[in-house]
């Protein structure tokens, strides 16, 4: 953000480069710049949790937990989908690359 540029009266502007957090738009909009997707539509699309309900027919099964969940309680959670495999992410991209090796929760 510090390098996008302050202009004058609200300008239509499409943002491109590294991904956005909602947080960020507001900080565009002091810049004066008008972003082409508002805000509340670019959380939407943008944050698992918000569409997931559109597309809950379509997908599998998911739930999240905030980034602080306790790792030792995991287990717990994730026990209620059984003997079936299940992938961990962020809720917007993969996490891949903050480990070396993958991630292994034993379930009963």
């Amino acid at each position: 953000m510090r390098l996008v540029q302050e202009v004058g009266d609200k300008e239509p502007a499409a943002y491109r480069g590294w991904m956005l957090w909602p947080e960020h738009c507001g900080l565009l909009l002091e810049k004066g710049l008008r972003l082409v997707t508002s805000p509340v539509a670019y959380r939407f699309c943008h944050m698992l949790p918000e569409y997931y309900r559109s597309i809950k027919p379509l997908t599998p099964a998911m739930l999240w937990l905030p980034p602080d969940y306790p790792t030792a309680e995991i287990q717990e959670v994730v026990s209620h989908f059984g003997d079936t495999p299940l992938i961990m992410k962020d809720y917007v991209r993969s996490r891949k690359h903050e480990w070396d090796e993958p991630v292994i929760f034993p379930l009963p």
